[in-house]
């Protein structure tokens, strides 16, 4: 399923999403407004990628959001104040490259429909982002500097993480079905019949951890041997490990190649590219409260 137009530009945007009521404000920006509607299209997609938020959690989720929603807005009000621009090229190509993430140019006009946005709104959302990237290229990204020293230091400081452990271990699965409270009830009796000294059935498997689902591979290389974890909810129901033996593997030098957002990298450009997102990260929100500093902001959900 292909990603809403509305969430992908969300916070560049200061448009109104679809199929919502804009009679509330609920925040101003100087002399800009965020709409309940606007935050509850973006809030509404935000569930769908997170399903699993719930009470507490999608309140802080929906403050987050907001919160994104006011720092977007003082962003692109920053760069039109600075008089940066976007050229027709700029916008025609991220636009190209839109139409070519969601299908081609009738399949975006479909989903232009149906998020109730015309072509020249799209448009509109499409130049805020950019004027933000630029803002944000020119005052943060660019003040970002890696020296080898620092990821040196990580590595040094992390050599244990970095090893190619392989662990062998057994599973037994309860498939959730209709009755999710007694799938959880059963596997908790495997859980202590495994304890109480069962062999788990089945033939145990030898992986390393880039090979596992990463929910899964969180609980068994945290394991140690003999260990019987508690029962594991998965996307395909619960599960029940028993880690048999773990084999220390070489530890990784810096030139070794490793996953990293589903690509094969070296181990310092892993650790560059950690280091540059916690600094940019926090450049980024000092660049923010500086600009909340100097802005008028009305957030009617805090009152």
């Amino acid at each position: 399923m292909k990603t809403s137009l509305i969430f992908l530009l969300a916070f560049s945007a200061s448009i109104f999403a679809a199929e919502m009521p804009v009679d509330r404000v609920i925040a101003v920006v100087n002399d800009e407004i965020i709409t309940a509607g606007e935050l509850e299209g973006i809030f509404s997609q935000a569930v769908k990628m997170k399903p699993e938020a719930s009470g507490e959690q999608a309140a802080k989720l929906k403050k987050d959001i907001l919160n994104d929603l006011i720092a977007s807005r003082l962003i692109v009000q920053e760069a039109k104040k600075l008089n940066y621009e976007v050229s027709k090229g700029e916008l025609d190509g991220a636009l190209d490259q839109i139409k070519s993430q969601n299908g081609g140019s009738e399949n975006l006009a479909r989903l232009l429909v149906q998020e109730g946005m015309t072509s020249e709104e799209l448009a509109a959302r499409i130049k805020d982002n950019l004027l933000s990237e630029k803002l944000i290229t020119d005052s943060v990204r660019r003040g970002i500097k890696i020296d080898p020293k620092d990821y040196q230091e990580l590595y040094e400081k992390n050599k244990s993480q970095f090893t190619e452990n392989k662990v062998t271990f057994k599973r037994a699965k309860v498939p959730i079905g209709a009755d999710e409270a007694k799938a959880r009830a059963d596997a908790a009796e495997l859980t202590a019949k495994y304890k109480a000294g069962t062999e788990m059935e089945g033939e145990a498997a030898t992986m390393v951890k880039e090979d596992l689902n990463p929910d899964m591979a969180a609980v068994i290389f945290a394991m140690k041997e003999g260990e019987v974890s508690a029962p594991v909810k998965l996307s395909d129901g619960f599960y029940v490990f028993k880690v048999i033996k773990i084999d220390s593997g070489k530890v990784l030098s810096l030139d070794d190649m490793v996953d990293f957002q589903g690509q094969k990298v070296e181990l310092r450009e892993k650790l560059k590219a950690m280091i540059f997102q916690d600094r940019f990260i926090k450049k980024r929100n000092e660049f923010v409260a500086k600009l909340r500093a100097g802005a008028v902001i009305d957030n009617r959900q805090e009152k």
